[in-house]
């Protein structure tokens, strides 16, 4: 972490309304991404989209609805199937 993007916060136009400790992460983040490789980053992470949609699934009572579409590809449905109203995520890991 850059010690000096912690003392110049308050006078910089960016970062003036943040707190310390969400500019010491947000700084640690970047030099992360900067220094390590995609796989290494992977490996960082501890679950996976699939597991969070399950949690997040179960803790509002909610049917886990998934449609495989091969390749490795999902559809994951939160509720009930329907067409009216759809969100399509597509993350370009």
């Amino acid at each position: 972490m850059r010690g000096w993007t912690l003392h110049t916060s308050p006078f910089h136009e960016t970062n003036r309304h943040k707190t310390w400790p969400r500019i010491a992460v947000e700084t640690s983040a970047h030099h992360l991404m900067h220094w390590l490789n995609a796989r290494q980053m992977q490996w960082l992470i501890v679950k996976g989209t699939r597991e969070v949609y399950e949690e997040c699934a179960e803790e509002h009572k909610l049917p886990v609805v998934i449609d495989k579409l091969g390749l490795d590809g999902m559809l994951l449905w939160i509720g009930e199937r329907r067409t009216d109203k759809v969100i399509l995520y597509v993350h370009g890991g």
